[in-house]
């Protein structure tokens, strides 16, 4: 078990950008094909996954019109990965530069072929997604729980202001004494502003933790 895990562990998944940018050749839209595989460059990539990116954007380059850049492209793609090959559906003039570069560089210890996505050009184009991540993790219950608790300790705080503020006010009114019922008639206030605050949060916690259910139920689905 500990060894599955270990293995899982070093590999590293496909190259998103590298199949984006197979797709973009097909279709010949060599422009789109160099942007993905820049992206496809700064990506922690296998030894022959970067023998790949340096393959297409060779081919791209080629498609562009920058036959030396191309060259110089097709001729470390070779180093990396002596045995590459052009796609099955590769043009003849990129067949004759690759071939070139190969002369170059040196024969292959073995012949191979690459694996495409799809063994002829699509038409019209494919329209390509921009690359998603993984399935988002769910939040949980406990949040929502949590602040639903807030919000009832929060409520039974303003309903004991509230309550304390009506019967300061009320001994305000049957107090004999002036400064007596002064100081009931500011207490009052205090309460009533406590409870007030108290009303305030109750409310904004119900609303979050009402939105950190709904986000939870929709994750679960």
């Amino acid at each position: 078990m500990t060894a599955v895990l270990l293995l899982l562990i070093h590999v590293s998944p496909p190259n998103p950008f590298l199949a984006e940018a197979r797709v973009h050749f097909q279709a010949q839209d060599f422009s789109k094909c160099l942007k993905r595989l820049e992206q496809a460059s700064a990506w922690s990539s296998s030894v022959d996954e970067e023998a790949e990116v340096s393959l297409y954007r060779g081919l791209c380059r080629f498609g562009v019109g920058d036959e030396r850049g191309a060259a110089g492209d097709f001729e470390h793609a070779l180093r990396i990965s002596p045995a590459i090959a052009l796609p099955v559906w590769s043009s003849p003039r990129f067949r004759d530069a690759f071939a070139a570069a190969r002369e170059r560089v040196g024969p292959p210890v073995a012949t191979s072929v690459l694996p495409v996505a799809d063994p002829a050009p699509p038409t019209p184009p494919l329209v390509v997604a921009t690359p998603v991540s993984a399935t988002p993790r769910r939040i949980g219950l406990i949040p929502a729980l949590v602040t639903g608790s807030v919000s009832a300790v929060a409520l039974g705080v303003g309903i004991g202001c509230g309550i304390r503020a009506r019967a300061l006010e009320g001994e305000s009114y049957r107090a004999i004494f002036e400064s007596d019922a002064r100081a009931a008639a500011l207490g009052a206030r205090d309460f009533a502003t406590g409870a007030n605050a108290s009303y305030a949060v109750a409310a904004m916690t119900v609303l979050a933790a009402g939105i950190l259910l709904v986000i939870e139920l929709v994750g679960a689905r």
